[in-house]
């Protein structure tokens, strides 16, 4: 069996480049509002994952939701942080464009 601290280490590194990888297709779509949609999306994302664990994680943690949250939800403001950091990071790029 794995011990759980490097399962949760495997399980972070694979979600954060893996919603990294699908930050950069989403925002080759977008053609502005770039932190605007960092935003929503970050947020969206967020609140999925939080509902999705709150009805299948939880339960099958047999624990309670301020403990789950302690120990993994609060990882997921990571997803918001990084799509509304590439989306200001983009939108400055384009600025910077304009402007030349």
């Amino acid at each position: 069996m794995v011990p759980y601290a490097i399962f949760k280490s495997v399980i972070l590194v694979t979600g954060t480049i893996s919603g990294c990888y699908l930050l950069y297709r989403y925002f080759k779509f977008v053609d502005d509002d770039f932190v605007k949609n960092g935003i929503i999306v970050g947020l969206s994302w967020f609140a999925i994952n939080i509902l999705l664990d709150t009805f299948i994680l939880v339960p099958m943690m047999k624990s309670t939701f301020a403990n789950y949250f302690m120990s993994i939800g609060l990882g997921y403001l990571a997803i918001p942080a990084i799509s509304i950091a590439m989306g200001y990071v983009i939108d400055q790029k384009v600025k910077i464009r304009v402007e030349n």
